[in-house]
């Protein structure tokens, strides 16, 4: 039961809603739709756009139905290899790569990676959608960004419960299908919450489209970098009245899709047509008396390549599964960035807006990567585009590219004092095609050798066995470069085991202990400068060097002569 369509025209925007689904359908909005339209398409995709799916991991979280999705870009690979992926059946997903689309069913339930899920999993309860969500959180959070992600329906608008139940008064139709994990059980189930009163369950097609809508506005609030899209089902098997409330479902999803902003893959439109461009259609006579055509699966798409059919777990036919997979290139190619069209417009160049080292840069890290930034997204970065070299030498190393960002990672440590050259050739494009107008090259030098070599002591006031020095005098040492770390307690003055209070001064490479007061008359004292001195790169005296000098014996005084006495 749907209730009544009203209709509300607001300048040129035309409101539409349904009773008792919500939110209004907003018929400004462009949908992006992958049905039985765009399945030849994927032969105009540019190389470029070709090469940015590679980068993607698509996630079809689903049960059987769910493999001919992945089946079909395996074939897609062999008919044509520059449709190059990687389908992942168990254990962690792969890893970011450029070499190849990935794709896989994988879900992470909070220990570890699943591989089936159904609509108790999807949609049917709140647990559901919370693990949903939590999986979107774990792989974009652990280095497997998910890049684009649908449910894969199997027979769940239709097999588990039959028709039954009221008939509708809107469709002249009863419900059928499977709600596993739903609130009051593993019922039959309509379009909307007012269907509950006919089949007795809370769980409708609109539970779908608000949960999948949940994932879509979640990626967004958390800046994810996924895709969630909608999907439609199987439509093999299952004729009749209970074919019938399945395209019923379907439209519904196409009907919600086509106000908004949004993605649809028509799994549905695109096995209903066939490679000989005809739609297969079956008809049902309603309750009321009114006859129904609507699309079942094309016989050409339960058919293997050669003409047979062996079960292989999708249900379907390898024809079938391959005209997925085409229709499922095409779609991650335009939300990759693709409009569509086989013509470049964009005839820009990139730049190389930033470089590190910086040009002409000094004292480079033996351990430094070498970027370059551009201007915009590009392609084609490769050990050949993007080179280091020491005069004619290349240096070996690893190239990575992370947004508009390219990195060199050299293999070993850079040589010191060595000045290196990098290049950028226009073999680097933009994702249009568009090369660099010119190599662009920069240059730069590493640091120089380290300095090892540790201090040493090359003279002293007073000198080593000295006599007859002044009580006053200050003590020297002076290095043989220029130091650091002296202080009273890296250069000190004794007297036997008493050691003489003082203040140190540092010029250059020469320390001066001032004592706080004059030196005994004919004292021996030991001065000592400790290893805990270095020099300025931090290499520490070798050892503590020490040397000695007495001070001047205590003069004889003249004695005063007699008053009134004349000294000649």
């Amino acid at each position: 039961m749907t209730g009544i369509l009203r209709t509300v025209l607001l300048g040129s925007i035309l409101f539409i809603n349904f009773i008792g689904f919500g939110l209004p359908f907003v018929c400004s909005a462009q949908p992006l739709v992958a049905d039985h339209t765009v399945v030849d398409k994927y032969a105009d995709i540019p190389q470029v756009w070709i090469d940015e799916v590679k980068k993607m991991w698509v996630n079809i979280p689903g049960e059987s139905h769910s493999s001919g999705y992945r089946i079909g870009c395996d074939l897609l690979e062999n008919l044509d290899p520059r449709f190059q992926v990687n389908r992942t059946e168990s254990g962690t997903p792969e890893p970011y790569t450029d070499q190849h689309l990935r794709i896989s069913r994988a879900t992470w339930d909070g220990g570890s990676w699943g591989y089936s899920y159904g609509e108790e999993d999807w949609y049917t309860n709140a647990t559901a959608i919370a693990n949903t969500k939590a999986h979107l959180t774990y792989a974009n959070t652990h280095n497997l960004a998910i890049s684009a992600m649908g449910f894969g329906w199997c027979w769940d608008a239709t097999w588990h419960n039959t028709p039954g139940g009221t008939v509708d008064p809107v469709y002249q139709v009863r419900w059928a299908g499977a709600s596993v994990g739903g609130p009051q059980g593993d019922l039959r189930w309509g379009l909307d919450a007012a269907d509950q009163a006919l089949t007795g369950n809370s769980v409708s097609l609109d539970t779908y489209l608000d949960a999948t809508q949940q994932y879509i506005d979640y990626a967004a609030t958390n800046n994810y970098p996924t895709k969630v899209f909608f999907t439609t089902g199987a439509i093999d098997g299952y004729t009749g009245e209970s074919g019938y409330q399945r395209y019923l479902k379907y439209q519904r999803i196409r009907d919600y899709v086509s106000a908004r902003d949004v993605v649809l893959f028509d799994y549905a439109d695109i096995l209903s047509w066939g490679n000989d461009t005809t739609q297969n259609t079956v008809s049902w006579t309603d309750y009321a008396g009114t006859t129904h055509s609507f699309q079942q699966i094309h016989p050409d798409n339960m058919k293997d390549m050669d003409g047979t059919y062996v079960e292989d777990g999708d249900h379907i036919g390898q024809r079938g599964a391959l005209r997925l997979a085409k229709a499922m290139w095409w779609m991650l190619a335009r939300i990759a960035g693709w409009d569509g069209g086989t013509a470049q417009t964009d005839t820009t160049p990139p730049t190389v807006i930033g470089t590190s080292p910086s040009s002409g840069g000094t004292g480079v890290s033996r351990n430094a990567q070498v970027t370059a930034t551009f201007s915009e997204p590009v392609a084609n970065v490769t050990g050949s585009t993007f080179q280091l070299r020491a005069g004619a030498t290349s240096v070996p190393g690893t190239m990575t590219l992370s947004g508009t960002t390219a990195t060199f990672s050299p293999s070993s440590p850079l040589a010191y004092g060595t000045t290196y050259s990098a290049t950028v050739t226009t073999g680097v494009t933009d994702i249009a095609g568009n090369p660099l107008a010119s190599n662009r090259s920069w240059s730069f030098t590493t640091e120089a050798v380290p300095d090892t070599t540790p201090p040493t002591v090359i003279s002293t006031i007073p000198s080593n066995g000295g006599t007859n020095v002044s009580t006053g005098a200050q003590i020297a040492v002076s290095f043989s470069e220029a130091v650091k770390n002296v202080t009273g307690a890296t250069f000190h003055l004794t007297t036997g085991a008493t050691s003489v209070p003082g203040t140190v001064t540092l010029s250059g490479a020469t320390a001066t202990f001032a004592p706080s007061q004059p030196l005994s008359n004919a004292t021996t004292y030991a001065a000592t400068v400790t290893t805990g001195v270095s020099d300025l790169t931090g290499n520490p005296l070798a050892l503590s060097y020490s040397w000695s000098f007495t001070t001047e014996a205590t003069k004889a005084k003249i004695p005063e002569p007699p008053s009134g006495l004349l000294v000649r």
